[in-house]
């Protein structure tokens, strides 16, 4: 049975999860919606990837019957709202991370999905990398003896487009997941024995580095 996918969001993010998506079996997947806040970027992605039907309000997009599963790809900062808006329409939900800012946020949402009979995922790209396969076997196999410490960097060379800490902004609201989701893949999500953070605030509280 084809899924049918309605798309969250006119940005750069959500423009390359329809370019992978276009990858896939027609009969398998379709994108069948858009919404964006922009009718003009909403209009281009329908041009660009054979979308039938465009949006301007979110909830329009979640009113609409020929939608299986929603991709929501906006600012960060408007996750949680839109997730509750999907799984209260009967939408399963495929969210970009950060999926939400706060553990209790990540709790709500995952449990109105489970109330719901919903399918809710933080889109984790790299999982789905084929070398994290090839890393976890080797960590399984001893290959490079007890893991004691792991380092992992990811880099943007902008972040001005979320200007305050209450905004979502800066390195560790923003994209902190990327790397901590792989520490706690490496450590099988054990506690760890302590935390040691260096950071550097900018303007407006922001961490930068």
């Amino acid at each position: 049975m084809r899924l049918r996918w309605g798309i969250c969001g006119a940005g750069q993010i959500s423009n390359d999860f329809c370019h992978a998506l276009k990858t896939l079996p027609q009969e398998d997947h379709e994108i069948t919606s858009i919404a964006a806040r922009s009718a003009e970027r909403a209009r281009k992605y329908a041009e660009t990837f054979q979308i039938r039907k465009v949006f301007t309000k979110y909830v329009d997009l979640a009113s609409d019957s020929e939608i299986d599963i929603v991709y929501i790809g906006t600012w960060h900062i408007t996750h949680v709202q839109l997730i509750k808006l999907m799984l209260h329409s009967g939408k399963h939900v495929l969210c970009e991370a950060p999926i939400a800012f706060t553990t209790e946020e990540v709790k709500e949402v995952f449990e109105l999905a489970k109330q719901k009979n919903l399918f809710l995922m933080e889109a984790i790209w790299s999982r789905t990398f084929e070398i994290y396969s090839e890393i976890k076997k080797a960590i399984e196999r001893g290959d490079i003896g007890e893991v004691k410490m792991v380092t992992a960097n990811f880099g943007l060379s902008y972040l001005d487009h979320l200007r305050t800490v209450e905004e979502g902004g800066g390195v560790l609201l923003e994209l902190g997941v990327c790397v901590i989701q792989f520490i706690n893949w490496v450590f099988n999500n054990e506690k760890p024995e302590c935390i040691k953070a260096i950071a550097s605030i900018g303007e407006k509280g922001r961490v930068v580095r």
